[in-house]
């Protein structure tokens, strides 16, 4: 067996260093509980742009369909309350698009490409994901006229985010099958009466070319799925690759294997049970034989260093700068608002 548990550390950021074979790591918490910025900033994700300065771009907060915020070092903030990454969500979306969790990723060629989640206009109780492009990495984008995925019979999809596999350069776009919304009751759906049985909400992996991010290439992989812990959902896929005896970490296991481990989100978003846990693959992207195994406990919850229903956390390509939402109260999820922090990934524990 390669590993057991990965240790994952949120450490201050002024005893951060290399994840490769950290000695006796500290594990001061180095998460923000108190919002960086004051503005609904729900379901971000976050990109490093080539001069340093780090972008994240959030769901729509009822003026903007994307909203942008930006830090010179990860601890300054600002946003531009005029400035909309999305000013047009596509001719397929509802007339209120209510656009959620946009990603964006650099093609080989400069250009930017941004997924995300929208209603769609034949049902718009059902997201679809679309794609937009843009040569600047804050936009504006120009969103395509028809959705990329639209799986409407089992609910629609939504939570898109990009990753390239460091061991292939293949590049992947994971998102999630929204199906707790064709089962009602409870918060997010999925409370069938007794007898009645919960509708899977799958993370589904979909290759893509590298040379657009959006063509597809062979057919999506189902890599995760709802369990018995995870209420009626999980939702906000992130994924990462670290390495054994590489930079990626301090990784057990032998020399060179990359092990990827996938951030998610589960129970319903608007609950104290809101979490963010994670499970690994060693070897394979697509989970192998055995699948994308689930820690057995959640990364952030409720109640940890003054957090409150923290969810949707994005990891950059580096392995170790995060970015989720936390509520400005508890049990208050009208204003969700941008947290940041870092990772460190060692060892074979998990310690938060």
């Amino acid at each position: 067996m390669l590993f057991s548990i990965f240790t994952i550390l949120l450490l201050a950021p002024e005893f951060l260093v290399s994840a490769l074979y950290l000695p006796n790591p500290k594990t001061k918490r180095s998460f923000t509980a108190n919002p960086v910025i004051p503005q609904p900033f729900a379901d971000p994700s976050t990109i490093q742009g080539s001069d340093g300065t780090w972008w994240t771009f959030s769901s729509d907060n009822n003026v903007q369909n994307v909203p942008v915020a930006s830090s010179p070092d990860f601890e300054t903030w600002s946003i531009d309350p005029s400035f909309d990454a999305l000013p047009q969500a596509g001719n397929w979306t509802a007339s209120d698009p209510v656009v959620w969790a946009p990603d964006v990723i650099q093609l080989s060629d400069g250009s930017y490409v941004m997924y995300y989640a929208a209603a769609w206009d034949q049902n718009d109780a059902i997201h679809c994901i679309g794609v937009a492009t843009s040569t600047i990495l804050q936009g504006p984008y120009q969103a395509l006229p028809e959705p990329w995925v639209c799986p409407s019979d089992q609910g629609g999809a939504i939570d898109p985010t990009s990753f390239t596999d460091p061991s292939t350069q293949k590049q992947y776009v994971l998102y999630k099958i929204d199906g707790n919304t064709l089962v009602p009751g409870g918060s997010c759906g999925n409370a069938p009466p007794p007898g009645g049985s919960l509708s899977p909400t799958p993370i589904m992996l979909q290759e893509v070319s590298p040379s657009d991010g959006i063509t597809p290439i062979n057919t999506p992989i189902q890599i995760l799925d709802r369990g018995p812990d995870d209420g009626p959902l999980i939702e906000a896929p992130s994924l990462v690759a670290v390495q054994a005896g590489g930079s990626g970490g301090d990784v057990e296991g032998e020399e060179g294997v990359w092990t990827y481990v996938l951030f998610f989100s589960s129970n319903c978003w608007n609950t104290v049970w809101y979490d963010v846990s994670y499970a690994m693959s060693v070897g394979d992207v697509t989970g192998g034989d055995g699948g994308y195994v689930k820690s057995s406990e959640a990364l952030l919850v409720s109640g940890m260093g003054g957090l409150d229903s923290p969810g949707g956390l994005d990891i950059a390509p580096d392995g170790q700068h995060v970015v989720f939402h936390g509520d400005s109260a508890p049990g208050d999820a009208t204003l969700r608002q941008l947290r940041t922090g870092k990772v460190v990934i060692w060892g074979e524990k998990v310690m938060i």
